[in-house]
């Protein structure tokens, strides 16, 4: 239970976030399909772990948690954002926060 909170305070502050990083790095017809794109990718991502939970929870109810082990997988890329930041590469940073 506890692991869902988080989750859910973490989802609750990566959308407004990569709303707003769109808002500050791109502009005109740019930002707009970078805002598509966010919405596609986030749609995208509530259908595949909807469907990833269904046939988890298939072989076991409780398997259908493990959907949330995703997690681990956003905080290695976490870890690798300072790298990014020092590269410089702005746009690349936007697309991993928007696949988040």
């Amino acid at each position: 239970m506890f692991s869902r909170v988080v989750l859910d305070m973490g989802v609750g502050l990566i959308f407004p976030l990569s709303t707003a990083l769109i808002a500050d790095f791109f502009s005109g017809d740019e930002r707009i399909s970078m805002m598509g794109f966010s919405q596609a990718s986030s749609n995208l991502g509530g259908i595949i772990t909807t469907i990833l939970s269904g046939v988890l929870a298939k072989l076991s109810w409780r398997y259908a948690f493990y959907v949330y082990l995703i997690g681990v997988l956003v905080l290695l890329l976490i870890v690798e954002l300072p790298l990014l930041l020092e590269l410089g590469d702005f746009h690349l940073i936007v697309q991993i926060m928007l696949l988040l």
